[in-house]
């Protein structure tokens, strides 16, 4: 090989050297372009995460207690309105009651304000147009908001019109209309853009008129022995009946993280007839009629239940017995309080202040920390090369 072709040799062997030098430091180039990159949006996500975490979310439900009830015409019923907030911190309702006017009739004093809630009536009781409807409000007072399931009233009505079949009572779902309620945003803000309103449970009303009808019959009849006939009316039977006792609602576990499974067991006995149906309401949303398994349609019940809390939160679960004649228990002893964490949710007891000022922080520390790392990574490996 002579000079020349050796000098042509080396320039070649250098320009190919050099080609694969400047192209090693491009894709270090790109990498640390890419690390750049990722550490904003990454940083721009976690934000949108913890706004979307601090809003609030529409799993907010009413429940009339008992579920359902018997009167004849010219007698009275009264539910209780039972609010359950599920994650979110309520401090404003717009209550809105609908029923057929002619069977039930009430007016501006058929709601009464549960005297134990920090709620107070700005506005109403108003009845009319088969619609009974208030408006609540824990007004300036922030600490007073409602977590946890809460009697917040009751409504009375008096039965006007006889029915072949129950009459219902509901709560009136129209975005427009129907039922508002609002809670506090995880910046304990008030999030006046969201309904947080998620479903209403009915209750029945079964009426007994219909019993007191053969009446004008006996008239006819030339002695009083058959009026004696009559008497097994439906009425006097309603008013006879003792209503089944729910003893207990024990719960397997009542602490754990979304998704968390909890056997209720509810006991309870009926003195004077059988428990053909016991309705259990979980505080989360769902509500569930059982009319098959341990002890229904006899005098005693111990029944064993299943649900699964998707969300975090705390909620109070109850069960009502309702018996052969109609009759309904009450709720003080069949009670259960289950708090749920996890699934990326704060119970409501806190989700104020972590997610405005702990999650955030100890986020963007963690990606600075990790996007210093890579950085000096890639600067070492540059100049390496």
């Amino acid at each position: 090989m002579t000079p020349k072709q050796a000098l042509i040799y080396d320039k070649d062997s250098l320009s190919k050297l050099n080609f694969n030098f400047s192209k090693k430091k491009l894709l270090l180039v790109g990498f640390l372009f890419a690390v750049l990159l990722i550490i904003p949006l990454t940083v721009y996500l976690v934000q949108q995460q913890q706004q979307s975490q601090s809003r609030a979310n529409p799993n907010t439900t009413l429940t009339f207690t008992p579920a359902s009830q018997t009167a004849p015409v010219g007698g009275k019923v009264n539910f209780d309105v039972i609010l359950t907030p599920g994650n979110n911190q309520v401090n404003f309702v717009k209550l809105v009651i609908k029923y057929d006017s002619t069977k039930l009739e009430t007016d501006e004093k058929g709601f009464t304000l549960d005297p134990t809630t920090d709620l107070s009536i700005i506005q109403g009781p108003t009845a009319e147009n088969d619609t009974l409807s208030v408006v609540l409000s824990v007004e300036s007072d922030k600490t007073k908001v409602i977590q946890q399931a809460t009697k917040i009233g009751s409504v009375s009505f008096n039965v006007i019109g006889a029915s072949d079949t129950p009459t219902q009572v509901s709560f009136d779902s129209d975005p427009d209309t129907g039922v508002q309620i609002r809670s506090l945003n995880g910046d304990n803000q008030d999030a006046f853009d969201e309904n947080v309103f998620l479903n209403g449970t009915p209750a029945s009303v079964t009426i007994q008129g219909e019993g007191i009808t053969p009446t004008p019959g006996v008239t006819e009849t030339p002695t009083p022995e058959p009026t004696t006939a009559e008497t097994p009316t439906p009425e006097p039977t309603s008013s006879g009946n003792t209503a089944p006792i729910c003893e207990s609602l024990a719960a397997d576990a009542t602490t754990g993280t979304a998704p968390f499974t909890v056997n209720f067991t509810v006991t309870g006995n009926d003195t004077d007839g059988t428990i053909d149906k016991v309705t259990f309401n979980y505080g989360d949303g769902p509500v569930e009629d059982i009319a098959t398994g341990s002890g229904i349609t006899t005098d005693s019940v111990s029944l064993t239940q299943a649900h699964t809390y998707q969300t975090s939160g705390a909620f109070t679960a109850t069960a009502i017995m309702t018996d052969n004649s109609n009759g309904v228990s009450d709720t003080v002893s069949c009670t259960a309080s289950i708090t749920v964490s996890g699934g990326g949710e704060l119970s409501p007891s806190t989700t104020v202040t972590p997610l405005a000022d702990v999650g955030p922080r100890e986020t963007f520390v963690g990606i600075g920390a990790l996007g210093g790392i890579l950085f000096l990574i890639g600067a070492l490996l540059f100049f390496a090369l």
